[in-house]
């Protein structure tokens, strides 16, 4: 499931987005790593996309969405190492995978724990540079902190853009 976002003046397309809605999906990606950072705002990314999609979309309040935007770019791009987080049943899926990652030696309960891996209450955060084998991920060189940074950027600069109230606005599912 995806979610697809663009902006468009006199009919002509001026930028656009995907993001999926899966762990390795844009929103999830940011709203997991850097959404606590911001969560005292109140508003999240999510509630600034997801919530307008087809005939909503000229219900978008341009400056917050931008202002929300911006407030995870500010995190988001001061990031030094990104994760890829999972509950319960999306970890479940990594299972077959599990030799592939680095580990850590056995706890004292003698679990093995991915190594770098953290915990943000009940998800599970695995650093995103060990999905790096596209035979096992299906995510070509698309894993990295960089990369999750620019798509990112798109979706700050399509913020921008619509600032000008000449600009349509255009979201669906």
């Amino acid at each position: 499931m995806s979610l697809d976002i663009s902006v468009s003046k006199d009919g002509e397309e001026l930028a656009s987005i995907n993001w999926l809605r899966n762990p390795f999906g844009l929103e999830q990606w940011a709203e997991r790593n850097v959404g606590d950072k911001v969560s005292n705002f109140g508003i999240t990314l999510y509630d600034v996309c997801n919530n307008w999609a087809y005939d909503e979309a000229k219900n978008v309040d341009r400056k917050l969405f931008k202002d929300i935007v911006d407030l995870y770019w500010e995190e988001i791009r001061r990031l030094e190492r990104g994760y890829f987080f999972f509950n319960f049943q999306e970890y479940v899926g990594l299972i077959p995978y599990y030799h592939g990652f680095p580990v850590e030696k056995p706890t004292f309960r003698n679990i093995t724990e991915i190594k770098d891996a953290i915990w943000k209450g009940d998800l599970y955060g695995i650093p995103q540079e060990y999905f790096h084998d596209d035979a096992k991920f299906h995510m070509g060189s698309f894993y990295t902190l960089g990369q999750y940074q620019s798509w990112f950027k798109v979706l700050v600069d399509l913020a921008e853009l619509l600032q000008d109230p000449e600009i349509e606005f255009y979201c669906s599912n």
